[in-house]
């Protein structure tokens, strides 16, 4: 995906020092922008607080028809499972984000 970007032209032009998004990661793809030795950090929140921030912004409480907290007491509680929203955001967010499959990021 990295290659459809617009600015693409950029990069092959000028190079990158830092490539800094939130984006699902895959190695292989970031390595195409920054090169084989490039050096990579990972800066994570607390899971709990990044879920909350991502269900009051992403409007969870509309998309699912419930509040944060009938949420957890009903779906988290009972380990149900939930269909992502806009088919990437959901539970277990960050390994998601960190390139888990999705069916490493239920909670056994």
């Amino acid at each position: 995906w990295l290659d459809l970007v617009s600015w693409r032209s950029m990069v092959k032009e000028e190079g990158y020092n830092a490539f800094a998004v939130h984006a699902m990661w895959n190695k292989p793809e970031v390595q195409k922008i920054l090169g084989p030795g490039a050096a990579y950090i990972t800066i994570l929140r607390n899971p709990v607080d990044q879920f909350e921030s991502m269900y009051s912004y992403m409007r969870f409480k509309k998309e699912l028809n419930m509040t944060l907290d009938q949420f957890v007491k009903s779906v988290i509680k009972n380990d149900l499972p939930v269909k992502r929203v806009n088919s990437y955001l959901g539970r277990n967010q960050q390994l998601w984000d960190l390139g888990r499959r999705p069916k490493d990021t239920q909670t056994e």
